[in-house]
């Protein structure tokens, strides 16, 4: 059976139907597109097909970090954020940067020595970057299904955890559009933990081949650092209560297993966390008589002075094993403009 949201079991008759209307209503919408702008600024963009979390922000920011010799500016929508209904440059002195920007937006912002914007109209945003001091290359985190705007680079990241049986558009799967969208990609991406079983990564590449045989693909691997508070003379935590507010928790989760984990506490997707949860948090801490909190940077970011606790927060930082490869066709499609 396909994925879906427990409520939405239910009521399968109506949303199994609506899934198929919205696949139809996608792919009209790549067949018949609006009309697009191309802007003179080199663009990549690092998108998706499923909705959710595909870890496109990492990548996001290995490639400004790859690129940094371009000076790059980073565009992102700011999900969730205030300022991106009229776009604005993040300002890392803003108090409450992950609510008004959006949580992905800001970490990028604190871990990049790079100009971050965030709009949700991508042709405004690239227009004012043209007229003020355009850069040489922008990176858009997501963006794949924003038609308006032509892309030098379209990246689509598929994680391997996701079963490609079970690939249906909304709202009965997770799928934004048909897999079928792949054609108009660049590169597929394909994003697996490094002791994931290869079954679906498998499964993914033969879907790829046989319906966008001319698009390449590339694997890369998530790897997973040593936990750290930001502060050095502050020794890791040998005893863990794990939280986070990704839409699939289960790879972060994971990657704590092999540590002393105590408990663990998932929240949505781009949760906005208050003082009582992290004082919920804490209690849960003495109660397993674990040493610390432990988070993704993301939230590690988001939490940063909202409660005074008598441990500290920790981070498992993520990155991802990149093929050269994979480089060198960015290199070259880039430098193809």
């Amino acid at each position: 059976m396909a994925w879906s949201p427990p409520i939405l079991n239910c009521l399968w008759g109506v949303t199994f139907p609506l899934s198929f209307l919205w696949a139809l209503a996608a792919k009209l919408r790549r067949r018949f597109p609006p009309p697009s702008y191309a802007s003179a600024v080199s663009t990549i963009c690092v998108g998706n097909i499923h909705a959710g979390g595909s870890g496109k922000t990492p990548l996001t920011r290995a490639i400004a970090q790859h690129f940094s010799d371009r000076s790059p500016a980073i565009l992102s929508r700011g999900y969730r954020g205030r300022a991106g209904a009229h776009g604005e440059r993040v300002k890392l002195s803003h108090e409450s940067g992950a609510a008004y920007y959006g949580d992905e937006p800001w970490m990028l912002a604190l871990s990049l020595n790079a100009p971050v914007y965030v709009d949700r109209n991508r042709v405004r945003a690239i227009k004012k970057m043209e007229e003020q001091n355009p850069p040489s290359l922008v990176i858009l985190d997501d963006g794949f299904q924003h038609l308006k705007l032509r892309k030098t680079l379209s990246l689509v990241l598929i994680s391997t955890r996701k079963d490609p049986g079970e690939a249906y558009c909304l709202p009965w799967g997770e799928l934004r559009e048909p897999l079928e969208a792949m054609r108009a990609a660049t590169a597929v991406v394909f994003v697996r933990d490094p002791e994931e079983s290869t079954e679906f990564l498998n499964r993914w590449k033969r879907v790829a081949n046989e319906l966008a045989p001319d698009v390449p693909h590339f694997v890369v691997s998530r790897h997973y650092g040593e936990i750290t508070s930001g502060k050095p003379h502050l020794r890791a935590p040998v005893s863990l209560v794990g939280f986070c507010g990704l839409a699939d928790p289960s790879g972060f989760r994971a990657s704590l297993e092999s540590k002393d984990l105590k408990a663990f506490r998932a929240f949505p997707d781009h949760f906005t966390y208050s003082q009582k949860d992290l004082k919920m948090l804490d209690q849960m801490r003495r109660q397993t008589e674990a040493e610390a909190l432990v988070t993704t940077e993301k939230d590690w970011y988001k939490v940063q002075g909202l409660a005074e606790l008598d441990c500290p927060i920790y981070y498992l930082p993520m990155d991802y094993v990149i093929p050269s490869e994979f480089w060198d066709f960015l290199e070259n499609g880039i430098s193809d403009r």
